[in-house]
């Protein structure tokens, strides 16, 4: 298991996903703060503000309880929290004001008291509640009559009359 100590900014517990900021320092991880949305790992002991914790990078040792094993983790909405599943997800964000979030994978429960963790790159999420489908007509959806290209220039698209 690989870990780093980093000096904590708030007050943190075992199990808690973290961020690392710009100021050097790591807060607990938050879905849907941009401060403290890119996980860097999950705190193995607790931590003071200003003191050193250790985090650890590749797998979390035994600090959490009943999870489920087998299951994915994602970094929850509200600050130093894991949601189980990617549906479990979009279902939590559908339920918030949030326009959208962003999704950390933190990693697979291998136990009920440990998770490998797995970083990846982060994705924005879209609030499928907030989401809408732009139609041309009342009545049924109608593909976009031009495809827009990196540079901003349409490509029309040709029809069959």
């Amino acid at each position: 298991m690989s870990f780093a100590t980093f000096l904590a900014g708030e007050t943190l517990s075992p199990g808690d996903p973290v961020a690392l900021t710009s100021a050097g320092v790591v807060y607990r991880c938050c879905a849907v703060d941009p401060n403290t949305d890119t996980l860097v790992g999950v705190c193995l002991e607790s931590g003071s503000v200003n003191g050193q914790v250790r985090v650890g990078l590749d797998n979390a040792g035994s600090v959490f309880s009943n999870l489920t094993v087998g299951a994915q983790y994602y970094v929850g909405l509200t600050s130093g929290t894991l949601i189980s599943g990617y549906d479990n997800f979009l279902n939590a964000l559908e339920n918030t004001g949030y326009a959208s979030a962003t999704l950390n994978y933190v990693g697979r429960a291998i136990t009920t008291s440990r998770i490998s963790v797995e970083r990846s790159f982060p994705l924005i999420i879209v609030n499928p509640a907030s989401s809408s489908v732009l139609l041309e007509s009342s009545v049924s959806a109608v593909s976009p009559f031009f495809i827009l290209q990196e540079d901003g220039s349409k490509i029309l698209q040709e029809d069959a009359s």
